[in-house]
């Protein structure tokens, strides 16, 4: 009997003398002001991973939205003078200031928000939540009713104080949240470097609120560094089933990582947990790597499109004017536009992103001369890059994604979160534009009428598998893409002969495929936005749907008003107009093309389309009206030949 008591005092006071509870998963996140490259580096001890962070909320941008974002998993914004500040209770718990306020202009802004949707302190309450300092990221650790059951409001940069402390919460709760100024101390990238290391067998998740001011720019106002280490530990990046992009998370991912470290899941959360890819070189290098190739592919981008806009609004004058001694020059500069939009895509192999002046002398020193060449040939051009261009973007979204990527077409701004994977918006249209002409191209060289449907239904099947959820994953597009395929029936194989029969049954073709792609994309493990969106209105109802359309309409309004797209697309329309009002002009061009009239007519309705159910769908818009310029000018060229 005396043995055990002594064997269990032994155990009892190994317990003790530990500064936390043993037993459950302990997580320590950290919410600092700013983190530069430099200072993650030193913070970050073995076994940890790092990455970037897209920390864009709703407007007004601020703290305040920032905390609620990461507290809910959703895009959230409301006016900072809300936040009244902690008041600490003779037992130890901690009430926030204004929370009434806080509620109330959530839901004044998203009807019934509080009550339906979760939040990070009420999901996680039952696993103890402690803060430490006197900041808006006490929003993350509160309940619903404003309170946090623990915890010190201010923060002491003393390391004694800041273990002293933590101790003393961890022994009670699983969940401490702390916030931290870097540079309130001139050490205070060391204290924070040593307080880690004290806590080295815990989960710890540490963010940057705001983007340090060496990786602040003109381009960038949102990514910032996250650093994140599990119990287990393990070296590299991390990414998420949100972005599908090494090295790459977003502010919405925290708290269902959070959650997934306990266990639970939250229905109405949009983001999704972390993963933590291997790297062989140190993972702050190879942050800091997917930094510089994303900021220098964002400049090669803006080059590129702009040179596009300006060539396509340039020529638009001359066109108009009938200034038919130009049409060569704009027929040469309209092939190039094709030409190094392909190159692009070669060139995403090599992964050049990081060296914007080389990748952008690369393009048009590689673009120039084909373009000149093919022009000098009477070559057909458009349906030559058309083709090549549209097997490219098939193949590689399929097969090697990350190719497609790199290029400038396929480059999805990471920056502005519009997008993080699958096919932006300008890619589809140089998708769907490409297979258009392609097909007609192709169509004109063959006799057989079975032939050509085979074709057809080849082609623009082909467009629906690469821009579905499973695949593409541009909702619009994928839309765009069903109703082009039904419009080619009717224009191609159905002659524009309908009967009650044949609309039933394009209307039975469209809703399968639909219906196809929603089941397999709800059925899968890692769902598409678009997945997620039907999952979460199951839960929250069609409210869900409503947010979301108006949001994605203040979007398309905002880009279809806003130079220079807007004034790019005036310019397209009336270079297409004037083309074929000059009946001797188009007569000429139908010879080479005998399709243009039908292909004018899909071109403006799916360009319409594209607009109009899309956020960005103004440049998509741009990109298949500019296909479309382009093959018009390389036939009336070549037209003087025959």
């Amino acid at each position: 009997m005396k043995k055990t008591l002594i064997l269990i005092f032994l155990i009892l006071t190994v317990i003790n003398s530990c500064g936390y509870s043993q037993g459950y998963e302990k997580t320590i996140f950290i919410v600092v002001d700013q983190m530069p490259m430099e200072a993650g580096e030193k913070i970050m001890g073995e076994n940890y991973a790092g990455g970037l962070i897209n920390t864009k909320t709703v407007t007004p941008y601020n703290p305040v939205s920032f905390s609620l974002s990461v507290a809910t998993g959703r895009k959230v914004g409301i006016d900072e003078s809300n936040f009244k500040g902690l008041h600490k209770n003779r037992d130890g718990s901690i009430k926030v200031m204004g929370y009434d306020r806080i509620v109330k202009s959530l839901n004044d802004k998203y009807s019934n928000f509080v009550s339906e949707v979760d939040f990070f302190g009420e999901k996680l309450k039952n696993q103890g939540i402690g803060y430490i300092g006197n900041g808006p990221s006490s929003l993350i650790a509160c309940d619903k009713k404003g309170n946090i059951e623990s915890g010190e409001t201010y923060i002491n940069y003393d390391l004694d104080w800041l273990v002293d402390k933590t101790n003393n919460i961890l022994k009670k709760e699983n969940i401490l949240i702390m916030d931290y100024d870097i540079y309130e101390e001139n050490d205070g990238i060391e204290i924070l470097k040593s307080y880690l290391n004290e806590y080295k067998d815990l989960n710890v998740i540490l963010v940057s609120r705001n983007v340090a001011d060496n990786m602040k720019g003109m381009l960038n106002k949102w990514l910032s560094l996250i650093i994140y280490k599990s119990e287990g530990g393990e070296n590299g990046i991390l990414t998420s089933l949100s972005t599908k992009r090494e090295g790459i998370v977003t502010l919405l991912d925290i708290f269902p990582h959070v959650l997934s470290i306990y266990g639970l899941e939250s229905k109405t959360a949009i983001g999704k947990s972390f993963n933590i890819s291997p790297v062989e070189k140190q993972p702050m290098a190879a942050v800091k790597k997917v930094f510089d190739n994303t900021m220098g592919q964002l400049w090669s981008t803006y080059f590129f499109h702009g040179i596009i806009y300006y060539t396509f609004c340039y020529f638009a004058y001359f066109i108009v004017k009938r200034r038919y001694d130009k049409y060569k020059n704009a027929a040469l500069y309209f092939d190039f536009i094709a030409v190094i939009i392909f190159v692009s895509f070669l060139l995403g192999f090599f992964n050049m992103q990081g060296y914007p002046i080389v990748y952008i002398l690369l393009v048009l020193m590689i673009s120039y001369p084909i373009s000149y060449f093919f022009r000098q040939r009477k070559m057909n051009t458009a349906f030559f890059f058309s083709t090549v261009t549209y097997l490219f973007m098939v193949l590689g979204i399929i097969f090697f994604p990350e190719v497609i990527y790199n290029s400038f077409v396929g480059f999805n701004n990471i920056v502005f979160g519009f997008r993080y994977y699958g096919f932006n918006n300008g890619a589809m249209g140089v998708l769907l534009a490409c297979s258009i002409i392609s097909y007609f191209s192709v169509k004109n060289m063959i006799k057989d009428k079975l032939y050509k449907n085979i074709l057809l239904i080849l082609y623009f099947s082909l467009n629906i598998i690469a821009l579905s959820s499973r695949v593409g994953a541009n909702t619009g597009g994928f839309l765009a893409s069903i109703i082009l395929f039904l419009i080619m029936i009717y224009e191609e194989i159905f002659e524009r002969n309908l009967t009650w029969k044949s609309i039933l049954g394009l209307f039975i073709v469209g809703f399968l495929i639909m219906f196809i792609n929603v089941y397999l994309d709800l059925h899968s493990f890692d769902r598409s936005h678009a997945g997620d969106l039907l999952y979460r209105i199951e839960f929250l109802g069609s409210k869900e749907l409503w947010d979301m359309v108006k949001l994605k309409l203040k979007e398309l309004i905002w880009f279809t008003i806003t130079p220079p797209w807007c004034i790019v697309a005036v310019s397209q329309v009336l270079s297409v107009r004037s083309l074929f009002k000059d009946n001797i002009q188009i007569n000429r061009i139908k010879d080479i093309r005998p399709d243009v009239y039908k292909e004018y007519l899909i071109f403006m309705v799916i360009g319409a389309i594209s607009l109009l159910i899309n956020d960005t769908g103004i440049i998509s818009s741009i990109f298949m009206v500019g296909y479309f310029l382009i093959s018009l000018m390389d036939a009336d060229i070549r037209s003087y030949d025959l």
